[in-house]
């Protein structure tokens, strides 16, 4: 299991991915039904903002809206999809 207090304050992508398919987490079920209910924007943007701030990710320098238009959230695959969420989360293209 991830040491999960290593999360804060810095950007670990394996991290914010085990977050998100944890079965127990209340993160992984708020994706999963931003997910299955084809969330908008707005809804994806709150979430992302959401977890930042709750494991103090900070220096993202590059806006949501930047990043919403480089990844697909809404990914066919689940796994890609996944992936994609977290790197939106970290600030990654």
């Amino acid at each position: 299991m991830k040491n999960k207090q290593s999360i804060n304050g810095v950007i670990d992508k394996d991290i914010v991915e085990w977050y998100l398919t944890d079965d127990e987490s209340e993160w992984g079920e708020w994706w999963y039904n931003l997910y299955m209910n084809e969330a908008d924007m707005y809804e994806w943007e709150e979430f992302v903002g959401l977890f930042r701030t709750r494991f103090k990710i900070e220096g993202v320098k590059k806006s949501f809206n930047l990043l919403w238009q480089n990844h697909t959230l809404l990914n066919h695959s689940p796994e890609a999809a996944i992936q994609e969420c977290a790197d939106v989360i970290i600030g990654d293209y």
